[in-house]
C-alpha cells in the first residue's frame, strides 16, 4: 500500500487545497493530509481547528484522512512509512520554493516529493488573498469549502 502526506498549515483550507487531495487520492492508496505548526506564522485556527475543518471539507474521499503534527516532517514520515510527500504548485515561485524544501527533506532521507501543477481554475487561490477578500465583506465560496466560511463567520462576522 502506497501511503503519502500533503502537508502544510492549512490556516484556513482552501478549495485549492481540497483539489490537490483529491487528486493524490487518485495517485496513492492512503493520503494523509498533515496540518502542521508554522512557528513563523501565528496562526488564525488552532492546529485542532484546522483538523477538523479539513475533515468537514473532504466530503466524500474515503482513502483520505487528517493528521496533525509539531516537528520536522521527516520525523513524521520516517515514523509512519510514508512513501511520498505531495505538494501542489501554483506558479514558479511555489516551485521554487518547494523544491528547496524538498531537497532539505531528501537530506534528512525522506521520502520524495511529487509536485501537482494547479488546475487553472485554481491558480489565483491563496489562503492570503481568500482571506482578505473575505474581510472586504466578498463572496468567497470559490475559494474556501463551505465549513471553512462557516467557521470564518463565527470567528469574524461580516
Amino acid at each position: 500500500m502506497k501511503t503519502a502526506i500533503c502537508p502544510g498549515s492549512f490556516d484556513p483550507v482552501t478549495t485549492g487545497h481540497i483539489d490537490v487531495f483529491r487528486r493524490a487520492a487518485t495517485m496513492f492508496d492512503r493520503v494523509i493530509v498533515l496540518v502542521v505548526q508554522n512557528a513563523a506564522k501565528a496562526p488564525r485556527f488552532s492546529l485542532e481547528e484546522r483538523c477538523d475543518l479539513i475533515r468537514a471539507s473532504l466530503g466524500d474521499i474515503p482513502n483520505v484522512e487528517v493528521d496533525s503534527f509539531d516537528g520536522m516532517t521527516t520525523d513524521y514520515t520516517k515514523a509512519h512509512e510514508i512513501d511520498a510527500i505531495v505538494k501542489g504548485v501554483r506558479n514558479t515561485g511555489d516551485f521554487e520554493y518547494e523544491t528547496a524544501i524538498a531537497a532539505v527533506l531528501r537530506s534528512f532521507d525522506g521520502p520524495e516529493t511529487v509536485f501537482l501543477p494547479c488546475r487553472p481554475e485554481y491558480t489565483h487561490i491563496s489562503t492570503s488573498t481568500a482571506l482578505h477578500l473575505y474581510s472586504l465583506g466578498q463572496d468567497v465560496s470559490a475559494y474556501f469549502p463551505q465549513p471553512v466560511i462557516d467557521a470564518l463567520h463565527t470567528r469574524q462576522p461580516l
